[in-house]
């Protein structure tokens, strides 16, 4: 969420959406901010990993993201492109 939030300009979207598809509750957040290019998306998991180098942050957060999913014994699901956005896409067992 945050970064959505720190990548989309002021007059661009981040939407929430949570849907039930079978026994789970799938959960994307999107935007249509400047997107990640082809060559970062691999890295984007890694520990300490930032995009955009010139910018605060320690390049943890997704990785974090990615280790408190996969505890719940699930998958994070990234699609983006250069100039238009970025959806992050995991799902959680309904109670």
């Amino acid at each position: 969420m945050e970064n959505a939030l720190r990548f989309t300009p002021a007059s661009g979207q981040v939407r929430i959406q949570l849907e039930p598809v079978d026994d789970q509750i799938c959960v994307r957040v999107s935007d249509n901010g400047i997107g990640i290019s082809p060559e970062e998306l691999p890295h984007i998991f890694d520990r300490f990993y930032r995009v955009r180098r010139s910018l605060e942050g320690t390049g943890l957060g997704l990785a974090i993201s990615q280790r408190i999913i996969e505890a719940h014994e699930s998958t994070i699901r990234v699609d983006s492109r250069v100039n238009e956005g970025t959806t992050f896409s995991f799902s959680f067992a309904q109670a």
